[in-house]
This record gives C-alpha cells, structure tokens and sequence, in this order.
C-alpha cells in the first residue's frame, strides 16, 4: 500500500514524500536535562548530587544559582527540597534568562522557607505556605497567561492553577523563565536545595518533558 503524506519543508516549500508500507513518525532529540547551572551561580554555591543540589555554607552574602534551561511553552513545575537549621533561609523562584548580577538577589519572585513570598523590587508578604527542613517546595508556570504559583506540601493552590486564578506572580505571557534558588547561611553551616525537574502535577507537566 501507498500512503502519501504531505509535509513542508521551509528550506525547499511544499513537498510530498511517498511511504510504502510505513509511516512517518516524529523525532527529534529530547530537551536537555535540567540541573543548576555550574557556569551561572554565586563563587559561595557549591553543587552535588549531579548538580541537582545547591549548597552554601557561607554567612557573608546568600549564594545563588539559576538552572540551565528555561521554559516559555507548556505548563510546567517543579519541586525542590530544602535543607536548613536555625537562622538559616532558603527560597526557590523563578528568574529572568541570562547572567548572574553580582552583589544583588537576582530572583524575580520566590517563597522562602518561612513563608514569606518575596517579589523583587516590591517587597515580601508572608503567604503561609511554609516549608519544614527536609520538606518540599513547588513552582509552577503557565507560559500562556504569564502566571506563576508557588505551594508547599498541602497543595492548596492546586484549584488555583488548575484554573488559571489567582498567581503569586505574573510576567510577560510567553517570557523564558528559569528557576532560581536564594541560599543563606548561619555560623558556617550548610544550607541546600535540591532540584527535581521530573516532578508533574494535575495539567502542569515537569520541567524536563
């Protein structure tokens, strides 16, 4: 049997390609994997595990590292998992493409760990959605309506998103975000984040899909 598929080809226009006996089928690579970004954080960060985890120990000035991919298509989320004592911070958020600006937090938006949700340049409220040691913290981002939500384990934004009301934070519809992490230390003790771009929810699909 014949099957005749018409396809375009923007290098030569229209074409038809003739398949006997097959099919065509999609291809392409899949997107690079996402991990914090060795060659885009802070001198104070340091990363393991695959540079899914991001850690600083130094009490000076919060270190700071972006991923290595952004989205700007797709619903999208992501989890991460924080690690810190007494007096420390840590916060996830999304940020703008491009190069670290030293000696200034270069998140957009991001939930700290006590709560406390923190929009550049406009200041921070306290949201309620803490997150204990050892527990998870969650982005997510709907390129289409420019939203951004944030949620901790209760998951009490899911109608929110699900119905695309009520973000903690808007950009430009369709801007590249990557994700960010805040790290302030206490006494010389760690704190760490750790990145998990496989994590889905209801319609928001991973990070990495």
């Amino acid at each position: 049997m014949s099957i005749t598929h018409p396809i375009t080809i923007s290098i030569v226009g229209p074409a038809t390609i003739t398949i006997t006996g097959g099919a065509i089928v999609g291809g392409g690579d899949p997107p690079a994997a996402t991990t914090w970004d060795a060659n885009n954080m802070t001198a104070n960060t340091t990363l393991s595990d695959g540079d899914l985890t991001a850690s600083s120990a130094s009490d000076v000035a919060p270190g700071e590292v972006k991923t290595t991919t952004s989205r700007s298509s797709g619903k999208r989320a992501a989890r991460f998992t924080l690690n810190y004592g007494e007096g420390q911070f840590v916060g996830f958020g999304v940020a703008a493409v491009g190069a670290l600006v030293p000696g200034q937090n270069n998140y957009l938006a991001a939930l700290f760990q006590d709560g406390y949700f923190d929009i550049a340049e406009e200041g921070s409220n306290d949201i309620g959605l803490t997150v204990p040691t050892g527990g998870d913290g969650f982005i997510y981002y709907d390129p289409a309506l420019g939203y951004v939500w944030v949620d901790n384990a209760s998951d009490s934004t899911a109608s929110d998103r699900e119905a695309g009301i009520n973000p903690h934070y808007t950009v430009t519809p369709f801007a590249p975000l990557a994700l960010i992490t805040n790290l302030g230390s206490a006494e010389g003790a760690a704190v760490s984040a750790t990145l998990d771009p496989t994590y889905s929810s209801g319609s928001f699909q991973a990070w990495d899909s």
